[in-house]
């Protein structure tokens, strides 16, 4: 969690064994980056807090991808409560204006009448796979942070 730290993509997977990349692995890579991304973010978390994250809300663009959604799930090995309609910062705003407007008498029934969401449960077949290519994810992207310019 360094401010000054640029973010990247690092393509190590599946691309270093392929003669020929398709854009189905730069994709397939792109995913597992962002879902070891998260994975590393909620194991900071873990440590700081001392909680144990034991299921993950999202909401946004990406969460229209299914693909997107079965990695992160696999990867962080938790549930994923995924918002159905993706535009979250809309919806609160439609929330909090129906409390406002008085149509609901607190948040939180606005948002039991508001918010809909569907969970994703983490594949355990494609766990041990993804985490093998997360800890060298971690590897090569702690090696990378040594670096300076």
């Amino acid at each position: 969690m360094n401010p000054f730290q640029p973010a990247g993509i690092v393509f190590p997977f599946p691309m270093l064994h392929l003669d020929r990349p398709t854009r189905g692995d730069f994709l397939r890579g792109f995913f597992e980056n962002v879902a070891f991304a998260m994975r590393g973010n909620c194991e900071q978390i873990t440590a700081v807090s001392g909680c144990a994250i034991d299921r993950l809300w999202v909401s946004g663009g990406m969460t229209q991808s299914p693909t997107l959604l079965g990695i992160l799930a696999a990867t962080l090995q938790v549930p994923l409560v995924v918002a159905d309609v993706p535009e979250s910062a809309s919806v609160g705003s439609a929330v909090l204006a129906a409390v406002g407007a008085g149509w609901y008498p607190d948040l939180a029934s606005a948002v039991a009448g508001m918010v809909r969401t569907h969970e994703v449960a983490p594949d355990a077949a494609r766990a041990a796979s993804l985490d093998a290519r997360y800890r060298r994810w971690h590897e090569i992207y702690s090696t990378f942070r040594s670096w300076t310019l």
